[in-house]
């Protein structure tokens, strides 16, 4: 006999009937996973306690899966990869991080150069080429904008009877494959306390870019009028690399036997005599003059000085 079967006595034919009872049926299911197993000895359905069957592996970060009861099997939802964010600044990069999953932006914003140069404003003979304040190797495909009321006729600045203030240029470029165009500023600081001449005396103008390559031009470090005594008696120049080490000073510049022209020559660690590389220096000149009431006053001038070999 089965388990389930069970028989009574009949005592008519005084013979054991088969009641013909049936098998237990199998327990509907509650989850599309769950499987029974029928015990003959308990004479019951044992549940199995099949587990629900595992979300798939992901391929990619952004794949997604939802379980279908119907077919009992997880189904691959398709989900797209993230879009890159459209780029809000020209210096941002976007790169797709797999362990967050979603797209990381890097990028510095380009600090401009600012150039500051302090100019007199009462000689007419005075005008100035912007285009030599900027380093040699700047690209001259760049565009001047006049950030100011003053006139600015291309890439010349005339100063003479300007109002004692600070004048604002920018002159604008592009480095091939690059995102973002680059920008330097050059703050021109007009003053008639910056003139420091008398009647007859030339004006103090420095030449900030030199090239000492011995092909015999433009050889030296000029301070125009420097040389002339009876307006300027006495003077010191110092000169200093990036990083602010002293390579060069002297006292009484006069721009043939004291000149810089482009060896070291300072109470540093530098080398006496040894040739500087190529570069962008920083000028300090201290002079004296002598002012309309015969009076000995003092002036400064600071500034970048351009070395090209």
């Amino acid at each position: 006999l089965a388990c389930w079967e069970t028989r009574s006595f009949d005592t008519t034919t005084c013979a054991w009937v088969n009641n013909n009872t049936v098998k237990p049926t199998e327990p509907v299911k509650v989850n599309c996973w769950d499987t029974y197993t029928f015990n003959t000895t308990t004479c019951a359905w044992d549940n199995n306690n099949t587990p629900k069957p595992a979300e798939p592996a992901k391929v990619n970060c952004w794949d997604s899966y939802t379980f279908n009861t119907a077919t009992c099997a997880w189904v691959n939802n398709n989900t797209v990869k993230p879009a890159a964010p459209a780029k809000v600044n020209c210096w941002e990069t976007y790169t797709f991080s797999t362990t967050t999953c979603a797209w990381e932006v890097t990028g510095t914003k380009p600090e401009p150069t600012l150039i500051e140069k302090t100019v007199c404003n009462t000689d007419s003979a005075i005008t100035i080429d912007l285009n030599t304040l900027l380093s040699p190797e700047t690209p001259n495909n760049g565009t001047w904008i006049n950030n100011s009321s003053a006139v600015l006729n291309g890439n010349i600045f005339s100063p003479f009877n300007l109002p004692d203030a600070d004048y604002n240029f920018e002159y604008k470029y592009q480095i091939v494959n690059e995102q973002c165009p680059r920008s330097i500023f050059i703050k021109i600081t007009l003053s008639d306390n910056e003139c420091g001449i008398v009647l007859g005396c030339g004006v103090i103008d420095v030449h900030n870019a030199f090239s000492p390559n011995g092909d015999g031009t433009n050889e030296a470090f000029v301070i125009e009028n420097i040389d002339n005594i009876l307006c300027y008696p006495d003077n010191t120049v110092e000169i200093y690399n990036r990083w602010g080490v002293l390579v060069y000073e002297t006292n009484g510049y006069n721009n043939t036997s004291k000149a810089f022209t482009g060896l070291s020559k300072a109470r540093t660690t530098i080398g006496q005599s040894q040739e500087l590389p190529t570069g962008t220096y920083f000028y300090i000149l201290n002079y004296t003059f002598i002012d309309e009431n015969n009076q000995v006053k003092t002036n400064k001038k600071d500034g970048y000085l351009y070395l090209t070999r």
